[in-house]
This record gives structure tokens, C-alpha cells and sequence, in this order.
């Protein structure tokens, strides 16, 4: 099962990867990225990173998931991203304040003072 997730993890991560990135020759000529939905492939990655138990490279698909998120102004499930992102790597500080960050900017302040709370929580720990 977790082999599945995995391999269904790097498929969803490689589509991601081709949707943002241009190609070469004449088929970046008109190119544009893809965020929308590269941010979609980026956040299925994840989770089935995280469920195979793979927790950095969720980490990483997650927090790209946010960035792709944000440049599109979703930042709601930009904040949700990163917010998942900080739970996997507890320590990362930095990663507690931009999804804080985000719900600012998706107008939700009393979740972005919940996610400072638990930010510093986890760090005491």
C-alpha cells in the first residue's frame, strides 16, 4: 500500500513539476505556467507522500503546493498548505509564520494567531 502512495506521490509530483517548468525548444515559445494546477498535483503529492510515510518530500510538495497557492491568491488553501507542511517539520519556525502569513491575507486573523500559537508551542517542545 505505502509503495502505491508512494509511486502515486512521484507521478502527482512529476505532473506538478511539468506544469511550472517550461520546456525547451518551440514549446516554450507561447508557454505559461500552470499554477492552478500544478498546485493541485503538488497537494495530492503530498498527501500521498505523507501517507507512504515519506515525510520530507511531502514536506517539500506541500510547501510548493503553497507557493503555487499564493501566486494565484488562494490563500487560504495556501495558508492550509503550509500549515500541514509546519506540522510534519515541527521545528521549521519559519514555515508556522508564513502559513500565519497567508490566513492573514485570506482574512482570517484568529487562525493565523492559532497557528503562531501552535508554532510556539511546538518549538518550546
Amino acid at each position: 500500500m505505502k509503495t502505491q502512495q508512494r509511486a502515486r506521490g512521484d507521478e502527482a509530483f512529476r505532473k506538478a513539476e511539468k506544469l511550472v517548468n517550461k520546456p525547451n525548444g518551440w514549446a516554450g515559445f507561447m508557454w505559461k505556467p500552470d499554477f492552478s494546477g500544478a498546485a493541485i498535483n503538488y497537494e495530492e503529492a503530498g498527501n500521498n507522500f505523507r501517507a507512504a510515510g515519506a515525510m520530507d518530500l511531502a514536506n517539500v510538495a506541500l510547501q510548493r503546493a503553497g507557493q503555487n497557492y499564493s501566486k494565484i491568491n488562494q490563500h487560504y488553501q495556501a495558508a492550509q498548505n503550509f500549515q500541514k507542511a509546519a506540522i510534519l517539520m515541527a521545528t521549521h519556525e519559519n514555515l508556522w509564520i508564513t502559513a500565519a502569513e497567508q490566513w492573514q491575507l485570506a482574512g482570517e486573523p484568529c487562525l493565523a494567531c492559532d497557528t503562531l500559537f501552535r508554532g510556539a508551542e511546538k518549538s518550546m517542545n
